[in-house]
């Protein structure tokens, strides 16, 4: 490593004897999933997180063996790809045009002073490498080697080592706040963060929920599609994400108005007990989250109000039907009518539920809309199933 008046420089030789994932150039982020290098500076040496430090990610290539490096900055000051967030920084690998012949590969890095969010203090510039090495090709580094590499060193600055740059005048602080994409930020686009918010209820990204929650009745797959089957509180924008924990499988968006709508997401390799999540969206910003585990084969595996139908008028009493597409656990059935619990008003037997609902259990006549929540679970994969239905009482 060495530096001149503008820039440091560095050079990386990794030997290695099998090539990790080698990911699409539409995937230039979080290269620690396979074979990289990662180069960490603290320009003053004391940042208190990482979002006020610079962090480049190195993959020696894309797309296959001869492809371009992937360069980008990742958890830093301002990531995202480096032509954006790191003009000037330059990259360039040798390394063998096939896997057969793969033994590792050769590095040389210029970074500019100017990229690192703060002018560095030519005493004490908190720097570290880390080589990530995999041997896999399930997008999963298996070690790392570094000059530093305790445990919480990528999200700790002060556990990285020091640097002293002769030479280079001190110009003192001049930090510059971190910038974080509105894109890197929306919860609805983000799977952990749509089962999150199921889990807990806490509202995505902070916004306003829904008046009513978003329904998921079900998620089926068949060969590489899967059919996903919802009940919006009111119009906007659906999200329905297949994931398997690590990755994106599939994804499908469609604008809907209130009530039931049926999303088809393309998810090749998608298999029983991956998550499907999905997100709600007003145009005023309200959301709303629901999150269920994949089913294949024909049967929704979920619940389903066969009458009164959405939206329609129905004189009082009020005879509900509800089918159970499959099985359903002992005592998990569960009815709410305008948020009142109504499940001790239905029959329950193995393949559905009936019940003749009146004002004295909550329902509103005189042309008032009424909302009916059904919710189970399925005996066979545990899955917690929920069907809306608005209808109108004379």
């Amino acid at each position: 490593m060495t530096h001149d008046d503008e820039n440091f420089y560095l050079f990386i030789s990794v030997q290695d004897d099998i090539r990790g994932t080698i990911l699409p150039v539409e995937d230039n982020k979080r290269q620690r999933r396979t074979d990289s290098v990662e180069i960490y500076f603290d320009p003053r040496g004391d940042a208190p997180h990482t979002g006020y430090t610079f962090i480049g990610g190195i993959m020696p290539s894309m797309d296959s063996m001869t492809g371009a490096p992937g360069v980008g900055r990742d958890r830093d000051n301002w990531q995202g790809e480096a032509h954006i967030t790191a003009p000037g920084m330059e990259v360039a690998v040798v390394m063998a045009d096939n896997e057969a012949d793969y033994t590792g590969y050769d590095m040389e890095v210029k970074i500019p002073f100017d990229v690192l969010p703060d002018n560095i203090d030519p005493q004490h510039v908190g720097f570290n490498v880390v080589v990530n090495d995999s041997d896999t090709q399930n997008k999963a580094a298996q070690r790392r080697v570094g000059w530093s590499t305790f445990p919480g060193m990528r999200a700790d600055p002060w556990r990285w080592g020091i640097l002293t740059v002769p030479g280079v005048p001190d110009l003192g602080s001049q930090r510059k706040e971190p910038i974080i994409p509105d894109t890197a930020a929306r919860s609805v686009e983000s799977p952990q963060s749509i089962l999150q918010s199921a889990t807990d209820l806490v509202p995505l990204g902070g916004f306003s929920p829904t008046a009513k929650p978003l329904a998921l009745r079900s998620a089926v797959g068949s060969g590489d599609t899967v059919t996903v089957k919802v009940d919006a509180p009111q119009a906007g924008t659906v999200r329905a994400y297949v994931w398997d924990g690590t990755e994106i499988l599939g994804l499908s968006q469609q604008q809907v108005g209130s009530g039931s709508a049926t999303l088809t997401v393309t998810a090749p390799g998608a298999a029983a007990g991956a998550t499907v999540a999905v997100s709600f969206e007003t145009s005023t910003g309200a959301v709303s989250a629901a999150a269920t585990t994949l089913t294949t084969g024909s049967g929704a595996g979920g619940v389903s109000i066969v009458s009164p139908a959405q939206d329609q008028q129905v004189s009082v009493p009020v005879s509900v039907s509800v089918a159970f597409d499959d099985a359903i656990a002992a005592g998990s059935f569960t009815a709410t009518l305008n948020g009142r619990d109504v499940t001790k008003r239905f029959s329950v037997t193995t393949s559905g539920a009936t019940a003749s609902l009146k004002p004295g259990d909550g329902v509103r006549p005189g042309g008032n809309r009424n909302e009916l929540e059904i919710r189970a679970t399925t005996a066979g994969t545990q899955t917690r199933v929920t069907d809306l239905r608005a209808f109108y009482a004379r």
